[in-house]
């Protein structure tokens, strides 16, 4: 007896008729309580122990989250590895929802593999048990995955042949399903009420990571952005400046212009050529080969497509080439050989809508420019 309850009896028989006496009853009922204390310390103590595993899995999974909040993958396996060694589960797969599609995000075990291997993209439809959970909004769990039932609401699943249970739980983020995480059980070992809720934990755990690396990410873009436009109003001012005090004197305004320009796009060599009669002539430049200027000066550029100023001032827009070197119907081999350039950008000098010069940047490296 517990608390005026019974949860078991004890029962002892003799092969022959001797009635137990007074004080043998009295002594069974001893040993009765003695059997409820032990009962009750196993129980405690197995709780203990169990709560102990959920707090150490939770801390290590904060602890990873902390120490490398914008590695999303990191953490997202390491979430995967502790769901599996705390549930006892074979398999886990964390999945993201993205355009409308569910994508693997960290896998462990071999049927989760093989998941991952046929279904790289999952469409969030009622097809698929983490589907399901995100559109219920709700942990989907499967007592046996053998069960007639089970195959026939998830006939193209990748099911295991042999019997298991598996839990399926939404990364939930204010109010709205953002993934899944799926553990599976390869024998029937059905998830208690309490490893349910510590399962949509780690879901709770998982959407923590991803918020952290996103939120960071926004930030260090943001810090970015704000660092290029104060790099940019910088340079402008720079350049302003120079044109304050250079009022009739074109050459240092110009010159400012391509240093300031080579320093904000990170470009090796840059070029203004002015257009006179007709012909794009070299009039400032910044360069770490001093061929390339001497190049420049003794080749002036007609409009065409064939350069990158000629196309420039043609299109009276920016053009941009990813490589000089491949770019189909680019003339100039042997300067972009001397100067080694590759990724171009030009932009044109427009007044009334003409061109009357164009600014040219080069890397020596294959490096496209944004359109920042």
């Amino acid at each position: 007896m517990q608390e005026g309850e019974a949860i078991g009896v004890l029962s002892v028989l003799r092969n022959e008729v001797r009635p137990f006496t007074p004080n043998e009853l009295e002594s069974m009922r001893g040993f009765a309580d003695q059997a409820v204390i032990a009962i009750e310390n196993t129980r405690l103590l197995t709780e203990l122990r169990e709560s102990l595993d959920r707090q150490t899995a939770t801390a290590e999974v904060l602890r990873t989250i902390a120490s490398a909040p914008a590695e999303v993958e990191r953490a997202l396996d390491t979430i995967a590895k502790v769901a599996a060694r705390l549930f006892g589960a074979s398999d886990v797969n964390i999945m993201r929802l993205e355009g409308g599609v569910l994508r693997h995000a960290a896998t462990l075990g071999e049927l989760a593999s093989a998941v991952e291997t046929a279904f790289p993209d999952r469409p969030l439809d009622s097809s698929s048990m983490p589907a399901t959970a995100i559109l219920e909004r709700r942990p989907l769990h499967i007592a046996d995955l053998s069960a007639p039932d089970v195959r026939a609401r998830f006939p193209t699943a990748r099911l295991p042949k042999k019997p298991g249970s598996v839990v399926a739980a939404p990364l939930m983020r204010e109010g709205e399903a953002i993934g899944a995480i799926v553990l599976v059980r390869d024998a029937v070992r059905p998830f208690t009420e309490m490893e349910l809720a510590q399962v949509q934990n780690f879901a709770d755990q998982a959407v923590i990571a991803i918020e952290n690396a996103r939120l960071l990410n926004e930030l260090r873009q943001r810090t970015e952005d704000l660092t290029e436009s104060l790099h940019q109003q910088t340079a402008t001012a720079e350049v302003l400046s120079v044109m304050s005090r250079s009022k009739f004197d074109l050459l240092p305004i110009l010159q400012s212009v391509v240093d300031t320009a080579i320093r904000l796009c990170r470009a090796d060599e840059a070029v203004i050529s002015r257009l006179e009669d007709g012909l794009y002539r070299f009039a400032a430049g910044n360069s770490l080969s001093p061929e390339y200027p001497e190049i420049e000066r003794a080749n002036p550029i007609a409009p065409g497509p064939d350069t990158l100023v000629g196309r420039t001032a043609t299109s009276r827009a920016a053009v941009r080439i990813e490589d000089a070197a491949t770019e189909p119907g680019y003339a100039l081999k042997e300067q972009i050989a001397v100067g080694g350039l590759h990724s171009m950008l030009g932009v044109p000098l427009l007044r009334d809508g003409e061109p009357i010069g164009v600014i040219a940047l080069a890397r020596r490296r294959v490096e496209p420019y944004s359109d920042r």
